[in-house]
């Protein structure tokens, strides 16, 4: 039977024993598109909430967390409300009736 490896063309990336060559990577292509690095992904702070000064910590070394960590514990926005809403049209002119 034939030794495949010297047919290889490419160098192998396990060494005689199973474990990664050095130089070798185990993910040779990389992290797919659309996964997020994991190094700035938002912490879900409903599932693991953090004390106060944690909180504070992280902001300090991550400020670009800041409006969506923001977004996790602040209320969503209430829509804008119109004040002349509900006001008949010539109330709100100005005109007066003679």
């Amino acid at each position: 039977m034939r030794n495949l490896k010297n047919l290889l063309l490419i160098p192998l990336a396990r060494d005689a024993r199973g474990r990664f060559a050095k130089g070798s990577s185990g993910n040779p292509s990389g992290r797919p598109l659309g996964i997020p690095n994991p190094r700035r992904r938002v912490p879900d702070l409903v599932a693991r909430p953090l004390s106060a000064p944690a909180l504070s910590d992280l902001l300090d070394r991550k400020p670009h967390l800041l409006r969506p960590l923001a977004a996790q514990l602040l209320p969503v926005p209430l829509a804008a409300v119109d004040p002349t809403e509900g006001v008949p049209d010539c109330a709100r002119s100005g005109a007066s009736h003679d």
